[in-house]
């Protein structure tokens, strides 16, 4: 079951235009956002996960970005 992130919930209440607008100031596109991202299929570069906290009207911070790609659940089995 996947857990809804403050990341993914901060997309998934956008409207389709605040989207649109959000992924054109982060310099991606919406399906980017949505598919790859929210899913945290792949990982942004660093410069590019800071344009995603500088441009979510502080909605979203480092740490935000950081459970949602990296979440606690990798690290409960530690070697």
């Amino acid at each position: 079951m996947t857990t809804q992130t403050k990341f993914r919930h901060f997309l998934n209440d956008m409207s389709e235009e605040q989207l649109q607008d959000f992924a054109a100031r982060c310099g991606t596109t919406p399906a980017y956002l949505m598919v790859q991202l929210r899913r945290a299929y792949k990982v942004p570069r660093r410069d590019f996960m800071a344009a995603l906290v500088l441009n979510s009207g502080g909605r979203l911070s480092r740490d935000d970005l950081l459970d949602h790609f990296y979440p606690e659940s990798l690290f409960d089995c530690a070697a």
